[in-house]
């Protein structure tokens, strides 16, 4: 599944082989039916940047929770995209401040980024 994975992200972004979406989106979905996290969360970007494919949140959203559900750390933070930017879901900062809280406590320190961004919206909103 790893190599399987691999692959998709070889095609996905062009390294060593043309850059080729509908590849990239084959070798994910291969992996991430046999249950790949990682593969299953990369399948998830793909739908939310139209990326080979119609742009669909729901599908986005769909495949970052099958990631988020198997402990994948990227997942939750997509989540929380989702939900800031009010993406294919109602915008809600309480549901997006909670999925980049749960990124960071698996490890995903990158996701404060999208919490410091919560807070900054959060501010603007008093001043206004």
């Amino acid at each position: 599944m790893d190599a399987q994975c691999d692959l998709g992200l070889l095609h996905v972004n062009g390294q060593g082989v043309p850059k080729d979406f509908d590849n990239a989106e084959h070798w994910f979905r291969k992996a991430a039916e046999q249950g790949h996290a990682m593969a299953q969360n990369n399948i998830g970007p793909m739908y939310q940047n139209g990326l080979g494919m119609p742009i669909d949140y729901a599908k986005a959203m769909e495949w970052f929770l099958r990631a988020a559900k198997r402990g994948n750390d990227l997942a939750p933070q997509n989540i929380g995209y989702l939900y800031e930017h009010g993406l294919g879901v109602p915008a809600d900062f309480t549901k997006a401040g909670e999925r980049y809280r749960e990124a960071v406590a698996r490890g995903n320190h990158n996701a404060n980024a999208g919490l410091a961004s919560l807070r900054a919206k959060q501010m603007l909103e008093t001043l206004k």
